[in-house]
């Protein structure tokens, strides 16, 4: 099946309409000439083809030229603490919040949502399909069904473990629970070779799922919703930076939401936009 997030002309026609709203996302800002800015980004955002689209966008935009660490969202904001980065993009809701507590978070902005699927054999044999995840889960454990398990502590593993939890069952240990310490498109590659379960975001599976054995299994479940989060972060005796600020102001622009918005498979959207917020 042909893999496309949109097609050049469509790409090319937005990209060219951004840079020509470039000067107004900031209003009476000039671009940060030789900035760079340091960010830390969960795998999915790469995964989904988000940051392909975005980063470019960004640097033409601002002058700051980016430079990214693709970890899970637990290491991302680990590295923010410690000012290894100047800037987050996240979906660990629980992680977020501990971060902003601390009082780490200078500039916080929601960019975009999706949601969570679990995916498994085209058979089904756990006859897990349907609506409710803690269901689900508990008809794959009850089966002995494999489970493959990113393992990683990223957002997506924090989630999933906490699936479990609602589930009642401890999954750590038994023979048909995998870790596998790998980000989202590995564990997607892993569990069809399998012929395994997994948690997968949307945007990862919309952009994989032609080159996989898997199909939908759970969806729909409101304790599976996806919130992508940027932070510009701060510390003791360390402010944001600018590069920083910008990026997360920028993510909620008009030029961002454009190419967010523009993000498909197969006329499928990979994300939807929160309310406009003000700058």
């Amino acid at each position: 099946m042909r893999r496309t997030v949109v097609t050049l002309v469509h790409a090319a026609r937005e990209l060219l309409l951004a840079c020509a709203a470039a000067a107004t996302f900031v209003a009476g800002a000039a671009p940060a000439a030789e900035s760079t800015l340091r960010v830390a980004v969960t795998t999915s955002f790469v995964s989904s083809g988000a940051a392909a689209r975005l980063t470019p966008a960004f640097e033409q935009q601002t002058g700051i030229r980016v430079k990214m660490v693709v970890v899970g969202s637990g290491s991302a904001l680990r590295m923010a603490r410690v000012g290894e980065v100047d800037a987050t993009l996240t979906h660990s809701p629980e992680d977020e919040q501990a971060f902003i507590d601390d009082g780490l978070a200078a500039v916080v902005r929601k960019v975009m949502s999706n949601d969570m699927l679990i995916v498994g054999p085209a058979e089904d044999p756990a006859a897990a399909h349907g609506r409710d995840v803690a269901a689900a889960l508990a008809r794959i454990a009850a089966a002995g069904q494999r489970f493959v398990s990113r393992g990683d502590d990223s957002g997506t593993h924090q989630l999933e473990l906490s699936l479990w939890k609602q589930a009642g069952i401890d999954p750590l240990g038994k023979s048909w629970y995998e870790e596998i310490g790998r980000g989202m498109p590995e564990a997607l590659q892993y569990a069809s070779r399998r012929r395994a379960y997994v948690l997968v975001d949307r945007g990862t599976w919309l952009a994989d799922r032609a080159s996989l054995r898997l199909k939908t299994v759970v969806e729909g479940d409101p304790r599976m919703a996806n919130h992508y989060v940027a932070i510009a972060a701060q510390g003791a005796g360390r402010a944001p930076t600018p590069a920083a600020q910008a990026w997360v102001q920028w993510l909620g622009s008009a030029p961002a939401r454009q190419l967010i918005s523009g993000l498909q498979v197969d006329g499928e959207s990979l994300f939807a936009l929160p309310p406009p917020s003000p700058r």
